[in-house]
């Protein structure tokens, strides 16, 4: 998708009865075939069958350590770039991922239930130390309401 033809897309998604009729009523019988298909073909969309759940539940369920993993991997991937990797659980300065893991626990949160967010700053001559900040669901949504 180019940047061009993006503002007809948002024109379609925001608003439907801009669409012509043809346009209506491709788009109506594409959500009737979908709703017949998936629960009979669920792989064809990029799920799993519940008989194929049941044989492997490992490879359909998500690793909880992955997002920890991902961290991990991003000061190799940017290594040109960075040049420090900090953490902080809420608001506690860290050392390494180990010690964010183990800090955790001893708060008694799971693995699964930390959010991070990366924060770049101290940018000097194109190198950056970046900060990242963990912090539990919880803490999360209670932010967002406030």
């Amino acid at each position: 998708m180019t940047f061009h033809s993006f503002p007809k897309f948002k024109k379609q998604v925001d608003a439907p009865e801009q669409l012509s009729e043809r346009d209506q009523r491709d788009v109506a019988e594409k959500r009737a075939n979908f709703d017949r298909d998936f629960p009979k073909h669920p792989e064809r969309y990029g799920f799993c069958t519940f008989d194929e759940f049941r044989r492997n539940k490992a490879k359909w369920r998500a690793n909880p350590e992955q997002q920890l993993v991902s961290v991990e991997q991003a000061g190799s991937l940017f290594k040109g770039q960075i040049r420090k990797i900090k953490h902080e659980l809420e608001g506690y300065p860290c050392d390494s991922l180990e010690a964010v893991q183990a800090q955790a626990r001893s708060m008694g949160f799971r693995d699964q239930d930390l959010v991070y967010y990366p924060v770049p700053h101290n940018h000097l001559a194109g190198k950056f130390d970046i900060l990242v900040r963990w912090f539990h669901k919880s803490t999360v949504r209670k932010r967002q309401e406030w």
